[in-house]
């Protein structure tokens, strides 16, 4: 139950009024999670959405260059294709990863909110994706200003943010 309490003085007596507000409290509750809801549906649309497009474009580039091996002669030419097509389906599952990672959203027990330093996980990310940026001819270079404080997080999922925004850059620069 939930009670609103007034109160008043009137010479020497103390009145107080008490108000059942409980009905309006549900309905206020309800209403945020209505709203919640509907937030929650227009996202994963929106995310449905753009990962059906991101998807066309790899699936098309396959398709494209599987057409062209079968065409081509010279050996050096198929092995680029190859590479392209192998480039092609790692973005793909990156992207089923992403799809993944979305519908677990609602499952997550709770996020373990602790100090987090920000330049360990940054070095930790660059250090695990410096191999794939190498392969690629691309230096990661991290620019981290010393002795910063530590914020409050859930270190797995601020790793996998971290991860996905840096894996994304490797992904889409030439």
């Amino acid at each position: 139950r939930f009670l609103s309490w007034t109160t008043r003085t009137v010479g020497d007596f103390l009145y107080a009024v008490a108000r059942d507000v409980t009905d309006q409290k549900l309905a206020e509750m309800r209403q945020r999670e209505l709203l919640l809801s509907k937030e929650k549906n227009q996202f994963l649309s929106e995310f449905l959405s753009t990962v059906s497009h991101d998807l066309k474009t790899p699936l098309s580039v396959i398709n494209t260059n599987l057409y062209l091996i079968e065409r081509l002669q010279d050996p050096v030419k198929q092995r680029d294709k190859i590479r392209q097509i192998k480039e092609q389906t790692a973005l793909v599952e990156k992207f089923i990863q992403d799809i993944l990672t979305v519908t677990r959203l609602d499952h997550l027990p709770g996020l373990n909110m602790q100090p987090v330093d920000l330049n360990m996980l940054l070095t930790d990310i660059a250090y695990q994706l410096r191999a794939r940026a190498e392969a690629k001819a691309i230096a990661i270079h991290l620019d981290l200003a010393a002795n910063i404080p530590r914020v409050t997080g859930d270190t797995e999922q601020l790793q996998r943010a971290f991860a996905n925004l840096v894996d994304n850059s490797l992904n889409y620069t030439p």
